[in-house]
C-alpha cells in the first residue's frame, strides 16, 4: 500500500525521484510543511469561495428555498468539489518545497566538494 502511495505521489512530484528512494517520505513530509506563499494563499480562498458559490447555486436550484434542505444540500454539494479547487495550490506548493530542498542539496554538496578540494 505505501508502494502505491509513493508511486503517486512521484507522478505528482517528478522532483521526488531526485531523492534516494528511502529518503523520499521524510523529503516529501518536510516538502508539505513549507509554508503557502500569497498565491497559494488567495488561490485557496479564491477556490473556496467559488465551492460556496457553485453549491449555493446548485442547492437552490435544486431544491428551491427551503432552508434546512438547501443548507444541508450546500455541504454535500461543496465535499465533492472543494478538494478540485484547492489541491492545484497545495501540489504547488509541496513543488515549491522540493525545489528548495534540491537546492540546498545542491549547494550542501557543492561546499562539501569544495572543502575536499581544498584540503
Amino acid at each position: 500500500m505505501e508502494a502505491n502511495w509513493l508511486a503517486w505521489k512521484e507522478r505528482i512530484y517528478p522532483d521526488l525521484k531526485r531523492f534516494a528512494p528511502d529518503q523520499r517520505k521524510a523529503v516529501s513530509r518536510k516538502a508539505g510543511a513549507t509554508p503557502f506563499d500569497a498565491i497559494e494563499l488567495f488561490g485557496i480562498a479564491a477556490g473556496i469561495v467559488a465551492t460556496a458559490m457553485l453549491a449555493r447555486y446548485l442547492a437552490t436550484e435544486w431544491v428551491g428555498n427551503r432552508r434546512s434542505v438547501t443548507t444541508s444540500l450546500q455541504f454535500l454539494f461543496a465535499l465533492p468539489i472543494l478538494p478540485f479547487a484547492i489541491a492545484p495550490f497545495h501540489v504547488r506548493r509541496v513543488r515549491r518545497g522540493l525545489r528548495a530542498q534540491i537546492e540546498t542539496s545542491q549547494r550542501f554538496a557543492s561546499l562539501h566538494q569544495h572543502r575536499n578540494v581544498t584540503r
